[in-house]
């Protein structure tokens, strides 16, 4: 039981979507500070919503990528620290925002579909 949990987030898989096509992309935008300026996270936190005080990032993650080319290497990563309103089990918390992901949607590729990086597998972990 914990009023501070850590996560960090293993979000390795997409749900559906291609990576974007980066070759049709001026040759300033393959880059890897303009992917990660294209990605946002997006919080799935509704089980515990009215138990988190705040959250901030530890760490967002994205140094985690890179751009080979136009091959986009690597997942995001990130550590976010939680402060509750009240002890909770970690492990029941852990389960209730791992569904958490981060949107990459980079305009002009993909038909502006996004692609979305979640964790399928469980691998995110509490610190």
């Amino acid at each position: 039981m914990s009023e501070v949990i850590t996560v960090r987030f293993a979000l390795t898989k997409s749900d559906g979507g291609d990576p974007p096509d980066l070759s049709i992309l001026p040759r300033d935008k393959r880059t890897v500070e303009y992917v990660r300026s294209c990605m946002s996270f997006c919080p799935d936190f509704d089980e515990f919503d009215e138990k988190i005080k705040n959250y901030e990032f530890v760490d967002d993650g994205l140094s985690e990528m890179d751009v080979e080319g136009v091959t986009i290497i690597g997942h995001p990563a990130p550590i976010i620290r939680f402060e509750l309103t009240e002890s909770v089990d970690t492990r029941s918390f852990l389960r209730g925002v791992w569904l958490s992901s981060y949107k990459l949607e980079i305009p002009g590729t993909n038909e502006d579909d996004p692609l979305f990086f979640e964790d399928h597998n469980g691998y995110s972990s509490v610190e």
